[in-house]
């Protein structure tokens, strides 16, 4: 009781959304809160890309999208909370479709293996896993313009007080 449901946010933003939309427009979004204290990650994701943790060391795993739904499209709809644990030196990436919808000259799709590969590499700082994958991403579509956002952000739980 009195807790933040990211479900719940996701509800009320809907509604919200719902409201005066004649042009029946929606978004998918992700919605998430993280305890600092222990590393539980809950989150609702409604249409989204599925958003990645990867440990400092090993392979990133996916996060399963909570809702295949969208927001602004049905009134009073509900969602779903899942929850993840992050430990110590993980990364949390999001990413919009821009990012594997992107095109090469060929029209081939950039596509989530392409990103997994990328996350399989070493890093050290969120900064340098985003410059990364925007770094790809420029050189795979070299001179095509885009027709969708390309928006990376990553962060990295750490708990030993050491900022990275």
């Amino acid at each position: 009781p009195g807790e933040i449901s990211p479900a719940k946010i996701m509800e009320g933003v809907n509604n919200d959304l719902c409201a005066d939309n004649s042009a029946r427009l929606f978004i998918t979004a992700i919605c998430a809160i993280l305890n600092v204290q222990t590393g539980v990650l809950v989150y609702c994701n409604v249409g989204h890309p599925k958003a990645y943790i990867k440990p400092d060391k090993g392979q990133a795993t996916s996060l399963p999208v909570t809702d295949k739904g969208l927001l602004g499209y049905f009134r009073n709809k509900t969602f779903r909370d899942n929850t993840a644990q992050l430990n110590s030196g993980d990364y949390f990436l999001l990413y919009t479709d821009g990012v594997t919808e992107a095109q090469n000259k060929q029209k081939e799709l950039f596509g989530s293996q392409r990103l997994e590969t990328l996350l399989a590499a070493a890093v050290d700082k969120p900064a340098d896993l985003c410059a990364t994958i925007v770094g790809a991403l420029n050189r795979y579509s070299a001179g095509i313009e885009q027709s969708d956002d390309i928006t990376v952000l990553v962060a990295r739980y750490q708990t030993d007080g050491e900022a990275k």
